[in-house]
C-alpha cells in the first residue's frame, strides 16, 4: 500500500515568547480534526513542540492537507513572532511510498514514506518551504507545481489564508461568507487575490494522479 507522509517544522519558532509558543502548540493540535475531515484515514503528531509528522492512507489528499496546514499556521497571530514566521509559517516535505509501521495508537510511523519526507525536510535550502519526495519518482512535475502554489500562500494575508483554508475543506463562497460574517463579494475578492483558482487546479491535478509502482 502507498501512503503519503508529511514532515514539517515551524519557521523561526524560537522568535516567539514562551506564551505564544504554547498557544501555537494548541493551535497545531486543532489542525488534526481538520485533517481527518479531509482524509478520514489520517493522523498526526507534534514532536518537540514545533515539528509535526502526519500520515495519510489516501496519498492523493496529501497536497490538500499540506496547503491546509500552511494556511492554518498562517492564520495564527503572534505579537512576538518575526517576519519570517509571518510570511512562511511552516516548512513541509511530503513523502510518497510504503510504510512498515503505521500505528496511531502507539504513535509510531516507520518506513519508506516517512524517511522520504524527513529527508526532504532536511534537504530544504533557501526560501523553499514545500517539497515532495516519491519512492518511484514518476511525477517529476510535482516539485514545480508545489513550489508554485506554496509561493501563492506565502504571499497571502492572514485573512486570505483563513478563506483558503475553508475553501480547501470544500466550502463554497456563500458558506464561507456566512461562517465569517462577511459578504460573498468579499470572499470572492480575497479568493482571487490569493490565486485560489490556480491553487484549486493544482490540488485537483494532484488528486487525479495514481501514486503506485505501476504509474
Amino acid at each position: 500500500m502507498i501512503y503519503a507522509t508529511l514532515s514539517a517544522d515551524i519557521v523561526s519558532s524560537t522568535s516567539m515568547s514562551a506564551e505564544d509558543t504554547m498557544r501555537l502548540k494548541r493551535h497545531l493540535n486543532n489542525f488534526f480534526p481538520i485533517m481527518k475531515g479531509i482524509c478520514s484515514d489520517s493522523w498526526g503528531r507534534i514532536i518537540r513542540g514545533d515539528s509535526m509528522e502526519c500520515v495519510m492512507a489516501d496519498a492523493g489528499k496529501a497536497l490538500r492537507i499540506a496547503l491546509s496546514l500552511k494556511c492554518h499556521v498562517k492564520v495564527f497571530v503572534s505579537e512576538t513572532a518575526n517576519s519570517e514566521f509571518r510570511k512562511y509559517g511552516i516548512r513541509m516535505a511530503l513523502g510518497i511510498g510504503s510504510l512498515r509501521i503505521n500505528d496511531e495508537t502507539e504513535g509510531v510511523i516507520d518506513g519508506e514514506a516517512i524517511y522520504l519526507s524527513g529527508r526532504g525536510l532536511n534537504e530544504m535550502s533557501g526560501k523553499e518551504t514545500l517539497t515532495i519526495r516519491e519512492a518511484e519518482n514518476v511525477h517529476r512535475e510535482l516539485p514545480v507545481i508545489l513550489g508554485m502554489v506554496d509561493t501563492f500562500i506565502n504571499k497571502a494575508t492572514s485573512r486570505q489564508c483563513e478563506i483558503l483554508l475553508l475553501r480547501l475543506q470544500g466550502q463554497n463562497e456563500q458558506q464561507i461568507a456566512e461562517h465569517l460574517g462577511i459578504s460573498q463579494a468579499a470572499v470572492n475578492q480575497h479568493s482571487s487575490a490569493a490565486s485560489w483558482q490556480q491553487i484549486h487546479n493544482a490540488v485537483k491535478y494532484f488528486e487525479s494522479l495514481q501514486f503506485d509502482s505501476s504509474c
